[in-house]
């Protein structure tokens, strides 16, 4: 009995199914990766804003929270420890985790201080990254037109696009206090993007999240229209102090 194999007809069609459900199929298992990837970045942000808190508390000496590239692009958080030359005990550098980051510079470092030792909190996800904020950085130049003691400086040569530096997100004090860094968002390759913001008085991390195509619409969003003749900002009334707190010990 002859068996008749497949003609080139039945071949083309069984191709042509294929990659149909290819098309169908890869990219929903593609964005649900991007998705899934961005809330992983999300939810390391906040652990890791969460862990440079607890050990700016632990140490008694504050801890910049950085996001640095390495060097295969992924986006790493650390925090670095800065002692004071004024400081007469040393840190125990095995107490905050014995690790030194070479090649990370502290924006704090200085005159008057130096780097001592560092944490990897996390790395990004590859599909994610950190940029800063276009739109919030304007804002800083305003201010920082109005007060040269404004921190961050004027950075217009970075404005919306990433960055492959060390950007300093803040400072955490030993009272838990928060001393803001540069305005940043979590960008994902699914479309979203999330801006860190932490509350400046109890160190709490919340992420605000917008779609980047919607980027254009953002310009007349009242959470950035802040009026420059408060002392604290647009949200002063939700910023300020809590009751009897007199600021850092």
């Amino acid at each position: 009995m002859v068996r008749r194999g497949f003609t080139i007809l039945e071949l083309l069609i069984v191709l042509g199914l294929l990659g149909a459900i290819a098309a169908i199929v890869l990219p929903a298992v593609g964005g649900r990766t991007a998705a899934y990837s961005f809330d992983e970045a999300v939810r390391q942000v906040r652990s890791a804003v969460g862990a440079c808190r607890a050990d700016a508390r632990r140490t008694g000496k504050p801890v910049e929270l950085l996001a640095a590239w390495q060097e295969d692009g992924r986006v790493m958080l650390v925090g670095l420890v800065v002692q004071s030359e004024r400081d007469e005990e040393p840190l125990d550098v095995a107490l905050f985790g014995g690790l030194t980051l070479e090649g990370v510079s502290s924006g704090m470092s200085g005159d008057q201080s130096m780097l001592l030792a560092g944490r990897r909190y996390a790395t990004l996800p590859r599909t994610t990254s950190i940029r800063l904020r276009e739109d919030l950085a304007e804002i800083a130049d305003m201010y920082a037109e109005l007060d040269e003691a404004f921190v961050p400086e004027p950075t217009p040569a970075r404005r919306g696009r990433d960055v492959r530096r060390p950007v300093s997100l803040g400072i955490f004090m030993p009272d838990g206090s928060f001393l803001a860094g540069e305005a940043v968002e979590v960008v994902g390759s699914d479309g979203r993007a999330g801006r860190l913001r932490v509350h400046p008085w109890t160190g709490g991390a919340t992420i605000e999240m917008r779609r980047l195509d919607a980027a254009a619409g953002e310009e007349d969003d009242a959470r950035f229209d802040i009026d420059l003749t408060e002392p604290f900002g647009g949200e002063a009334d939700r910023e300020r102090a809590p009751a009897g707190w007199e600021g850092p010990q």
